[in-house]
Order: C-alpha cells, then sequence, then structure tokens
C-alpha cells in the first residue's frame, strides 16, 4: 500500500541521515584528536625553548602551578594564543 511505501521511504531517509551522523562525527573526532596531537607536540617544543628566566619564562611558571603539569598548562595557554591570533 502507499502508507507502507511512504514509511519504507521515511525509514530509510532515517538511516541515510543516521549514517551520515555518524560520518560527521567520527570526521569530528578524529580531527580533534588530531588537533590535539599537534597542540602536545607545539607544547613540548614551546617548553624545551622556553628560557626559564625570560619574562615569560617566569610567568609561565607561575601559571602553570594550577596545573595537573607544565605540559597541559603549555597546552592551554598555546591554545588561547593560537585562538587570539
Amino acid at each position: 500500500s502507499l502508507d507502507t511505501n511512504n514509511l519504507k521511504k521515511q525509514e530509510q531517509q532515517s538511516e541515510t541521515i543516521t549514517h551520515q551522523n555518524q560520518e560527521e562525527i567520527r570526521y569530528t573526532e578524529q580531527r580533534k584528536q588530531q588537533q590535539q596531537k599537534l597542540l602536545t607536540r607545539q607544547a613540548k617544543q614551546w617548553l624545551e625553548n622556553l628560557d626559564e628566566y625570560s619574562d615569560e619564562g617566569l610567568w609561565f611558571e607561575s601559571f602553570s602551578r594550577s596545573y595537573p603539569s607544565r605540559l597541559e598548562a603549555a597546552m592551554e595557554y598555546l591554545a588561547v594564543l593560537n585562538a587570539s591570533s
């Protein structure tokens, strides 16, 4: 019947939309993970190059005390710098 055909079409469309959403979510998660890896690498490099006795280095020592690790503090700091540039 016509109702049954319409219902089947709606179900197929719904499945297609759900599949597209899952793909978008998966892609977004992959991008987030890639960005996190990149930020981690940048933060490690930044910490290696940081002069602890410079104004920025002294400020960072104080800033990083509220974080579980210097790396996490550097990641947060760089994320804010990247967002504002």
